[in-house]
């Protein structure tokens, strides 16, 4: 039911879901909070160089298709709501950046390094 994340000097996450199980698929529903402890840190492990400050906390909810690796995000906050639009936009980033190549890209440090850079261009 919940699941927390160290993400050491970086913050912390914590995930609240479950496991919808259906005839057609199998849909992991969520709601996590990010914690930002370090944004330095952060933007520079990141490689995101044109910003000097992001949002300290977000709260994201949404519903990951096990069956056939797919993130459906439903909103997302950071100071305020984010727009449908921008929420639209970063579900695309990642489905095709972290789930290019399905759980092999979902768990690679390096693809999730592409996939925050591209949301944080201006």
């Amino acid at each position: 039911e919940q699941f927390i994340l160290n993400l050491g000097k970086l913050g912390a996450a914590d995930i609240i879901g479950k496991l919808d199980k259906s005839k057609k698929s199998n849909n992991f529903k969520f709601e996590k909070n990010i914690y930002v402890d370090n944004q330095k840190k952060f933007l520079s492990k990141f490689g995101i160089y044109n910003k000097k400050k992001i949002a300290t906390t977000m709260f994201v909810s949404g519903s990951f298709d096990l069956d056939k690796p797919n993130m459906h995000f439903y909103e997302m906050f950071y100071e305020e709501k984010i727009s449908n639009e921008d929420v639209n936009y970063i579900e695309k980033e990642f489905n095709n950046l972290m789930l290019e190549d399905n759980y092999k890209t979902l768990f690679n440090f390096l693809q999730f390094k592409e996939f925050v850079k591209s949301i944080n261009r201006e």
